[in-house]
């Protein structure tokens, strides 16, 4: 009798194996996941409100800290000036981060368990989408405020503070979204980040130099964002 040819049956673990773990490449979901996250964020953080807001910091502070002179006389005006940036713009930052993240972690959650796409692409499309929506807007202020606020002049510290600035800001924003997704509601996690944002500013080292830091709490500094902008600021302004 002929022999038929044997068939071999795959088992459901090699057929999970075969199919791709993710069917668009890398590029296409950090593409897609953009422009969602900016289509979902522009009117919410790119408004008359919050134009106006700027509007007001860029006068209130081109008016209280015009034209410093560079002399040592003004050093502390100058040092006061960088830490009311970090202050004013990383603050709100923060607490707006808190209720986004929040809103998008069960649609995240639902869309990952789909295998639709990686966390790593998701992390940095928020990030280039709150370049254009949260971040450009103060950007653009302390820009206008560096110039008459008479800060180190030249091309390379300028570009070097806007740089600086930006990453103390995108670091301000993973403050909240680390707290938004490590306490259990929302309520609480609106409770807590006034508090925690409180305390990495007082660590910053304005109101207390790091070096007078308790040694009990001393640590504490290196979780700071605005320790390290702060020190960075200040290294440009001062250095050369």
């Amino acid at each position: 009798p002929n022999e038929q040819p044997s068939m071999k049956l795959s088992t459901i673990a090699e057929m999970q194996n075969s199919i791709p773990k993710y069917m668009a490449s890398f590029p296409t979901q950090l593409r897609l996941l953009t422009y969602r996250a900016v289509k979902q964020t522009r009117g919410e953080r790119i408004s008359s409100a919050t134009i106006i807001a700027q509007l007001c910091f860029t006068v209130f502070e081109s008016v209280l800290w015009f034209r410093l002179k560079d002399d040592t006389n003004n050093i502390y005006r100058r040092n006061s000036l960088i830490f009311f940036f970090i202050i004013a713009q990383s603050n709100g930052l923060v607490t707006q981060s808190v209720p986004i993240f929040r809103r998008d972690r069960a649609l995240v959650s639902r869309e990952r368990s789909k295998k639709m796409y990686r966390v790593l692409p998701y992390y940095f499309a928020k990030t280039m989408a709150e370049l254009t929506t949260s971040i450009l807007l103060p950007m653009v202020h302390v820009g206008i405020v560096y110039f008459t606020a008479n800060l180190r002049p030249g091309a390379g510290p300028f570009f070097m503070f806007i740089l600086l600035f930006y990453l103390t800001l995108t670091s301000a924003q993973s403050i909240g979204y680390i707290i938004s997704a490590a306490l259990p509601s929302l309520q609480l996690a609106l409770i807590i980040t006034p508090t925690i944002t409180i305390f990495l500013l007082i660590m910053g080292g304005f109101y207390i130099p790091l070096p007078d830091i308790p040694p009990n709490i001393a640590w504490t500094k290196w979780l700071s964002y605005a320790a390290y902008g702060y020190s960075g600021l200040l290294i440009n302004e001062y250095s050369g």
